[in-house]
């Protein structure tokens, strides 16, 4: 491995943490530190030259500002909800390919009702079978 290769590695790693961990303003700090020491902070960040460092910084730097009510991580986290996209974009599939077919047409409402128990089936966990009786379990 190269010098630069473990100190990007390194790096990827401890800003990864920050983020996983809810350390968001710690995190922003590093990032507009970094990004301030190649052009300060501008106030369209288009006007910077397209695919420098700096304005994949501050692109990140504005999208993490943007959204950061959706970043808790640790909260996400101990109520048990995924936070990787890979899960997600499977429950998505999933929902999505038991839902369209031929002849298949939902209510708004009746969509919910089924992409709900779609989801609660492929959780594997008790809530599938909090559902039903436990006569119709044992049919």
């Amino acid at each position: 491995m190269q010098p630069d290769e473990k100190k990007r590695r390194k790096l990827y790693h401890r800003l990864k943490g920050q983020l996983f961990n809810g350390q968001l303003n710690k995190l922003l700090r590093e990032l507009a530190g970094d990004a301030k020491a190649l052009a300060p902070r501008p106030e369209n960040i288009a006007s910077l030259p397209a695919q420098s460092a700096a304005r994949i910084l501050w692109t990140h730097i504005q999208y993490i500002e943007t959204y950061r009510e959706h970043m808790d991580y640790p909260r996400y986290r101990l109520r048990g909800w995924p936070i990787a996209r890979g899960p997600v974009e499977a429950t998505c599939k999933r929902i999505g390919n038991r839902m369209k077919g031929a002849n298949k047409r939902w209510t708004r409402a009746g969509a919910e009702a089924i992409a709900a128990l779609i989801r609660d089936r492929a959780r594997g966990d008790k809530r599938w079978e909090s559902r039903w009786p436990p006569q119709i379990l044992a049919a």
